[in-house]
């Protein structure tokens, strides 16, 4: 064994593992270089050892070391998986992006990978808990344009929550508190009866 081995290096030492009960050498040898430009070098190819003596415990012990040193079989690369348009129709918070691995979530603002799950990994991010907040959150708030009225918008209305998207703006600004904005609302119904706005105007 050292003298196989010790071509490729300096050995420090070489270690048997032993079974704990019958003392026998279980089949598996560590061997410990100097250096470690060695280990390297014997990794990068498959070794079989012949033509050396062998004691009986090494004999017993033969075929579980050739089992150790026969190679795993490897495992069969998985394929990932890429964006798919017919998802949009399905789910239509996602968004293709320049990685054919990666979507991204309008809901969540952020990109999510997907790969050998598939749609299953859409799915999945749809079922985390930032996701279902931010969609209950986006379910019960209105676009902003909605607050504001339009030229065309002349309804009563659309007059009062500008009325009102005014005061709170105007009160925001000149730091003033709600409960002024709030008499102050309601001391328009009173000196401003004649106005359907002003008589429906509130805080809220």
């Amino acid at each position: 064994m050292r003298e196989y081995f010790g071509k490729f290096g300096e050995i420090e030492a070489i270690e048997f593992s032993l079974d704990p009960e019958s003392n026998k050498r279980q089949g598996s040898v560590f061997i410990t270089y100097t250096e470690e430009e060695p280990v390297r070098n014997i990794l990068e190819k498959f070794h079989t050892i012949t033509g050396s003596k062998r004691s009986d415990n090494e004999n017993e012990n033969d075929s579980n070391t050739n089992a150790s040193m026969i190679p795993s079989p490897k495992k069969k690369a998985k394929r990932l998986c890429c964006f798919n348009d017919k998802w949009k129709d399905t789910y239509d918070w996602i968004r293709e992006v320049n990685n054919q691995n990666r979507a991204f979530c309008t809901i969540c603002r952020k990109e999510f990978g997907f790969g050998c799950g598939r749609e299953g990994d859409v799915k999945a991010h749809m079922e985390t808990v930032s996701h279902k907040s931010r969609m209950r959150q986006a379910s019960v708030s209105k676009p902003i344009k909605s607050v504001f009225m339009s030229q065309k918008d002349t309804s009563v209305q659309s007059k009062i929550a500008a009325a009102e998207l005014a005061w709170a703006y105007h009160t925001n600004k000149h730091v003033l508190s709600y409960h002024f904005l709030d008499c102050y609302m309601k001391l328009s119904e009173v000196t401003f009866p004649d106005s359907e706005v002003a008589t429906k105007i509130s805080c809220g």
